[in-house]
């Protein structure tokens, strides 16, 4: 069962008419939120975040800190949750349980608690296929999960039963998107037969390591101070 820190630090996001999911991350007594670079697309660097609470859309200044690969690093002009804090992973094998949370195709799923309204993630359940050493950063992940549209910044947990209560649910990375291959055939109409291509989605996701936003962080430490 997900945690109420995990579910309320991943969020859903609109940023340029593009959605997403994002995750807040704390280090160092200061909050960031992370998320997709793609999603940001081409925006300067001081812009304008949406994110959606309490059954609307918040519009918030952010600026962008840098990236590293497909992880983004967001500083935010507001506490997003006063939730505990995710810690990173420390392990993981291959072939290793994972979960990607995130808000696919603009669906909703919501919970009403202490009179809120909580945006509550979609989970699909991977596993670790395999990593690519990318000097200096972190990884790239290789995940086994058919992803649609809307998860791309959403989180990669690993759960440790064993581990204590607030560490149990713990951040590897953040999903990129997912390795698609183009499907030929063909269309018989009464006027002749038309050969097409399709993108087929192959069920191989790719995501970045939490390292890779580590180091963006430690270049530009200036996300949202926590008192």
């Amino acid at each position: 069962m997900l945690s109420v820190n995990v579910v309320e630090r991943t969020l859903r996001l609109r940023i340029n008419d593009r959605v997403g999911t994002g995750f807040v991350y704390d280090h160092d007594g200061r909050q960031y939120l992370l998320t997709a670079r793609h999603i940001w697309g081409e925006s300067p660097g001081l812009g304008y975040i949406e994110v959606y609470r309490n059954a609307q859309w918040d519009r918030l200044a952010a600026e962008s800190l840098g990236h590293s690969g497909d992880i983004l690093v967001l500083s935010v002009n507001d506490r997003l949750t006063t939730r505990a804090a995710v810690p990173p992973v420390h392990r993981v094998g291959m072939g290793q349980d994972v979960y990607i949370l995130g808000f696919p195709l603009n669906l909703k799923s919501q919970a009403h608690h202490a009179g809120h309204t909580v945006p509550i993630p979609f989970v699909k359940k991977s596993l670790l296929s395999a990593a690519l050493e990318t000097p200096p950063s972190g990884q790239v992940l290789y995940l086994d999960a058919i992803l649609a549209g809307g998860f791309s910044g959403g989180p990669v947990l690993a759960y440790t039963p064993s581990a204590p209560a607030p560490q149990r649910w713990a951040l590897l990375g953040l999903v990129s998107g997912y390795i698609s291959e183009h499907h030929r055939g063909t269309v018989r109409t009464r006027d002749g037969e038309y050969s097409v291509q399709s993108p087929r989605n192959t069920g191989i996701t790719v995501g970045w390591s939490l390292a890779h936003a580590v180091r963006v962080i430690h270049q530009r430490p200036e996300g949202f101070e926590l008192g």
